[in-house]
C-alpha cells in the first residue's frame, strides 16, 4: 500500500526505494516482487524492472502474466529480440492465452510484419470466436494498413460481440476512424450520435471525438467533449490539463485552476507543469513560473518545446535577453525541431 500510495503522490524515486527496501525484507514475496517491477518502470530503472519481472516469472512459473509484463519492458526498451522470446515463453506456457496473441501481434505490427500481426489475431479469433479482441485488433491492423472497408467489417464484427459482453472499449472509435477515412462522413456522424445517445458514459469515444475536433482545429467543439468526460472522471488529471490547456487559448477563467489541479494529481508530469507554467506566467506569476517550468525540463530535459514554453515565459516577463538565449539555443537545433518556426517568429519580434 506505501508502495502505491509513493507512486501515485511521490516521485517515482520514492516509491522505488521502498520497494528495494520492501523485497530485501521479503525477498519471496510476489506481491512485492511485482511492486518492484512496476516502481522500476516508474522510475525509469528499466534494467531493474526486467530482473524484477524474470523472479517474478519465476515464482509463478505457470503464470504467463509476468512474462508479458517483462516483454513490455523489453519493448521500451527497444530490445525486439528479447521481448519475443519473453512473449514465446508465454505462449509455450499457455498456447490459448488471448493476451499473449495481443502482445504477439503488436510486435509484429511494430515489427512491420502485418502478415505475421493479422495471423496472431486470426489465431485469437480462433480460440475465442465470442471474445471481441480478436476482432477489435484485426480492425486496428487493417486502419494501420489503411485497409479502411475490410477493417470497418472488422470492427463492426467486433462491437457486435463486445455489445453482448456489455464492456466498454475503443472499438466504437476505431469504427469511427474507418469510416471518417472512407469519406462516409454522415454514416459516421450518424454512427457519432447513435453511439453518445446508447452510451452516454463512455468517456474513451468521447476523448477520442476531442482529439479528432483538436486535429481539425475546433477547440471550441473539443472543450464540451473534455468537459463531460471531466464530470465522469473528476479525478484525471490529464483530461484536466488538456481542459487548461485549451482554456488558455480561450481565455477561459478556470484555465489555470485546471492546470493546478492536473499537477496536484499528477506532479512528475512535465507537460502538466508546462501547462501550469504558461498560465501562472499569463496570470503575471513570472518567478512561480519559471520555478515550474524548470522542475519540468528536469524531468525532461531533452524536450525541445519545454524550451520554448521557457522562453516564452522569459519574454512575459520581459526578460528579453534570457528569451533569447533559449530561442537562438532552439533554432540551432534546426528543421529537426518541429517548433522551429514559432521559434524564428519569436526572434524577429527581438
Amino acid at each position: 500500500m506505501l508502495i502505491q500510495h509513493l507512486l501515485r503522490h511521490a516521485p517515482p524515486r520514492a516509491a522505488l526505494d521502498a520497494a528495494n527496501e520492501a523485497v530485501l525484507a521479503l525477498p519471496e514475496d510476489a506481491r512485492l516482487q511485482e511492486a518492484l517491477a512496476r516502481a522500476s518502470v516508474a522510475a525509469g530503472d528499466l534494467d531493474l524492472a526486467v530482473r524484477a519481472y524474470g523472479k517474478l516469472a519465476a515464482m509463478q512459473p505457470g503464470a504467463p502474466e509476468p512474462l508479458l509484463a517483462q516483454a513490455r519492458v523489453h519493448g521500451a526498451m527497444k530490445d525486439t529480440p528479447a521481448a519475443r522470446r519473453a512473449i514465446q515463453q508465454a505462449l509455450r506456457l499457455r498456447p490459448d492465452s488471448v493476451e499473449a496473441l495481443a502482445h504477439l501481434a503488436q510486435l509484429e505490427a511494430a515489427e512491420r510484419r502485418p502478415a505475421q500481426a493479422l495471423a496472431a489475431a486470426r489465431r485469437m479469433q480462433a480460440l475465442q470466436p465470442k471474445d471481441p479482441r480478436g476482432l477489435a485488433l484485426e480492425g486496428k491492423l487493417r486502419l494501420q494498413a489503411r485497409q479502411w472497408a475490410a477493417a470497418e467489417t472488422a470492427l463492426r464484427a467486433a462491437l457486435r460481440l463486445e455489445e453482448q459482453a456489455g464492456n466498454q472499449g475503443d472499438i466504437a472509435a476505431d469504427l469511427h476512424r474507418a469510416l471518417r477515412a472512407q469519406r462516409q462522413d454522415a454514416e459516421a456522424e450518424r454512427f457519432a450520435s447513435g453511439w453518445q445517445r446508447a452510451h452516454p458514459r463512455d468517456a474513451v469515444f468521447l476523448l477520442h471525438l476531442g482529439e479528432a475536433a483538436l486535429a481539425r482545429g475546433q477547440l471550441a467543439d473539443v472543450e464540451p467533449l473534455l468537459r463531460t468526460v471531466l464530470a465522469l472522471q473528476p479525478d484525471n488529471p490529464d483530461v484536466m490539463n488538456n481542459l487548461a490547456w485549451i482554456g488558455q487559448q480561450l481565455g477561459r477563467s478556470d484555465a489555470l485552476s485546471l492546470a493546478e489541479r492536473a499537477c496536484a494529481l499528477r506532479p512528475q508530469a512535465p507537460s502538466h507543469l508546462d501547462t501550469l507554467a504558461l498560465l501562472q506566467a499569463q496570470h503575471g506569476r513570472h518567478d512561480e513560473a519559471l520555478v515550474t517550468q524548470h522542475r519540468a525540463i528536469e524531468l525532461a530535459p531533452d524536450n525541445p518545446h519545454l524550451r520554448l514554453t521557457l522562453a516564452r515565459i522569459h519574454l512575459l516577463a520581459g526578460d528579453n535577453a534570457s528569451a533569447r538565449r533559449e530561442l537562438e539555443r532552439l533554432d540551432g537545433l534546426g528543421d529537426a525541431f518541429a517548433g522551429r518556426p514559432q521559434v524564428q517568429a519569436l526572434l524577429r519580434t527581438l
